[in-house]
C-alpha cells in the first residue's frame, strides 16, 4: 500500500515534495555482465515499469543479453520482474512503451548513424511478465519503422510506409 497521497483535484496552489525510501529500481546485473545505457521508466494507468539492459552472460561472444524489468504501482515501492533474454550481439533498447486496451507494448529499437528501426516488441498484460512478439510471424520479412498505440490498440508501419498492421493485444497483427 502506498504512503504517497494522490494529487488533489481542482486548481493546484503549491507542490509538496515527499521524501521516499531508497528502493532499488532495478536488480543488479547478472554475474560477468555490465549494464548498458541508463534505466528507462515508463508510466501507465496501473503504475510504472522499468527496464535496464545487461550485456553478456560471461560467454566469449556476448550474444546473451538480459533485460531486467521492474514494476511499481506507486513509483516508490519497486518489485523485480522476470528478466527477458535477448539473443543479439548488440543489446536492444526499450525506446517507447504504449498502453493499449489489453496492456502494454514495449518497442525495442536498434540502429546506427541516426537511423533506427524496430527490432522487437514485448507485450505486458498481467502487470508482471513480458512476452516477446514473434516478429517473423507478425510482419514476415518487413522492416518495421514505427509503432504507436493508444486506447483502441496498436499500429505498425514498415520502412517505406507501404504497409500498415494493426493489433488490439500487441501479439496478433
Amino acid at each position: 500500500m502506498s504512503t504517497v497521497p494522490l494529487a488533489p483535484s481542482g486548481t493546484w496552489k503549491s507542490i509538496r515534495w515527499v521524501s521516499v525510501p531508497a528502493t532499488p529500481l532495478l536488480p543488479s546485473p547478472p554475474p560477468d555482465s555490465q549494464f548498458y545505457g541508463r534505466p528507462s521508466i515508463f508510466g501507465w494507468s496501473r503504475g510504472f515499469v522499468g527496464f535496464s539492459i545487461a550485456i553478456g552472460d560471461g560467454a566469449a561472444d556476448d550474444t546473451q543479453n538480459t533485460m531486467t524489468t521492474s514494476y511499481s504501482s506507486d513509483g516508490v515501492h519497486w518489485n523485480a520482474g522476470p528478466g527477458v533474454q535477448q539473443e543479439t550481439k548488440d543489446p536492444l533498447d526499450i525506446r517507447e512503451v504504449y498502453e493499449g486496451p489489453d496492456g502494454l507494448l514495449a518497442v525495442e529499437e536498434a540502429g546506427a548513424c541516426s537511423e533506427t528501426w524496430v527490432e522487437g516488441l514485448l507485450t505486458f498484460s498481467d502487470g508482471v511478465t513480458w512476452q516477446a512478439v514473434d516478429m517473423k510471424k507478425a510482419f514476415g520479412s518487413a522492416v518495421i519503422w514505427n509503432v504507436s498505440g493508444g486506447s483502441a490498440g496498436f499500429v505498425a508501419v514498415d520502412t517505406i510506409g507501404q504497409t500498415v498492421w494493426t493489433s488490439r493485444d500487441g501479439q496478433s497483427w
